[in-house]
């Protein structure tokens, strides 16, 4: 296990079982390890884990899987109960881990979630946090590498050890903050939502409603788009590639427009070639012909086109009066806890996914249903009277 050091942080990268195990003996020791990966997708559906780095202390250890023919010791370091995982922005990191192992490490903390209560965008970058929080600018010139290739070269290996490094100290501040604040407990529901398995084993027939047309088109062309989107999201796991190299976007909305039923007419799509056919068309035909069930589609999913009425527009002012003294009050970011848009969903549909549930819940959310609750009960009491 070579090792050097750096910034006053010791960097060790990890090349062997054995050193591999003595660096998790070693880490299994603390409450809490920061975990990175670099990995590379440009490619392939599934991302390819190229490194992980893992800091404790003043210490780093990159890990290198592809020099590694087993790593148990680390993945019986990822799913200790006893340790807490620190991330940023842990959703790509957490599906790889998924990926390898078939569930997600915990349990979790998620700086980038946990600096929007300290006044920091939604999506604010790791960069950005260091920057902020402690005030260094980070290099920037291996962010576009190419992480499988061998050797690594000391640039990288220095990249990547830093970016597990500052993401310890900004977890140290960002607990530190939130905690004297009494807000800490209020991110427990969003690091155990992290865990739920869909968010990295997605049902196929549900990616349809990824797609940014789908909430444009008509209700009866959208089970047939569903069925295209899956067997697109099928087509690209089996053959690992990316979804747009097995079917583009703008080409699935031609095949719901002009719906070839045999292989010649396919054929005579924009986009598709004759090889593209031999290898799919005979499945592409069959998903797109088979009978399609109905498809009850959540409200508040489809893009609303009603217009609120004057009863509901004043009640979307007086939400967004109590949302904006949150915000003044906490010192958060313009429009974190919800924007305007979500607000009407809330009045149209009677919900609103992140309203329900971690610290917008905690914050406001509790407090907007109350107010649409009010006014339900007396949209009711008035709808009686005039009876």
């Amino acid at each position: 296990m070579s090792g050097h050091t750096h910034n006053g942080f010791e960097i060790q990268l990890i090349e062997s079982e054995s050193t591999l195990a003595a660096a998790c003996r070693e880490l299994a020791g603390h409450d809490w390890v920061a975990v990175d990966t670099e990995f590379e997708r440009t490619c392939t559906y599934y991302p390819e884990l190229c490194l992980t780095q893992i800091a404790a202390g003043h210490k780093v250890f990159l890990v290198d899987p592809l020099k590694l023919k087993a790593m148990t010791p680390l993945e019986d370091l990822l799913f200790d109960p006893r340790v807490t995982k620190v991330f940023h922005a842990a959703r790509q990191d957490l599906e790889i881990f998924h990926n390898l192992y078939g569930k997600v490490p915990v349990p979790v903390f998620d700086t980038q979630i946990a600096g929007q209560l300290l006044g920091l965008p939604a999506q604010s970058s790791y960069a950005g946090m260091v920057k902020n929080l402690l005030g260094i600018d980070l290099e920037k010139a291996h962010t576009r590498t190419d992480w499988k290739r061998r050797p690594l070269s000391p640039g990288q290996l220095r990249y990547a050890a830093e970016d597990v490094y500052y993401l310890a100290r900004i977890y140290e501040s960002v607990r530190q903050r939130l905690s004297e604040a009494g807000m800490l407990a209020w991110l427990a529901d969003d690091f155990a939502a992290l865990a739920d398995p869909t968010l990295y084993a997605v049902d196929p027939y549900v990616c349809w409603k990824k797609l940014r047309p789908a909430k444009r088109l008509p209700p009866d062309e959208i089970p047939l788009l569903r069925e295209l989107a899956a067997w697109r999201e099928i087509a690209a796991r089996m053959e690992n590639l990316p979804r747009n190299w097995v079917l583009s976007d703008a080409v699935m909305l031609s095949l719901l427009k002009l719906r070839p039923r045999t292989p010649e007419a396919l054929s005579a799509v924009p986009g598709l070639n004759a090889r593209f056919v031999a290898k799919h068309g005979q499945t592409l035909l069959s998903a797109m012909n088979k009978p399609a069930p109905a498809i009850v589609v959540e409200p508040e999913w489809v893009e609303q086109r009603s217009v609120l009425n004057p009863a509901q527009r004043q009640l979307v002012d007086r939400m967004d009066e109590l949302v904006k003294r949150k915000e003044k009050l906490y010192n958060l970011a313009e429009n974190i806890i919800v924007t305007r848009k979500g607000l009407e969903t809330l009045v149209r549909t009677g919900t609103h996914a992140q309203l329900l549930h971690g610290w917008r819940q905690h914050l406001a959310g509790r407090e907007l249903l109350g107010l649409l609750n009010e006014s339900q009960a007396v949209a009711a009491t008035d709808s009686l009277s005039n009876c």
